[in-house]
């Protein structure tokens, strides 16, 4: 939305952005990787359930967007 609709009112802002989601995305990240390193087999299955989900995500019904 912030591409398609810059003048749109925020009413909702984020504590410390961009550094606060900066730091949870790089955190996530490291804590992903460490959990394909030291168990790879049970990484893999999450991974191909987030995948399922994900490409069971693009079939849901959509609501009408609002203009």
């Amino acid at each position: 939305l912030r591409r398609r609709r810059p003048d749109m009112a925020r009413p909702y802002r984020t504590i410390g952005y961009p550094w606060l989601p900066l730091i949870f995305v790089i955190g996530s990240t490291g804590f992903l990787v460490g959990k394909l390193l030291t168990s790879p087999v049970d990484s893999i299955i999450g991974l191909v359930f987030i995948g399922v989900g994900v490409f069971a995500y693009q079939f849901r019904p959509r609501d009408e967007q609002p203009t």
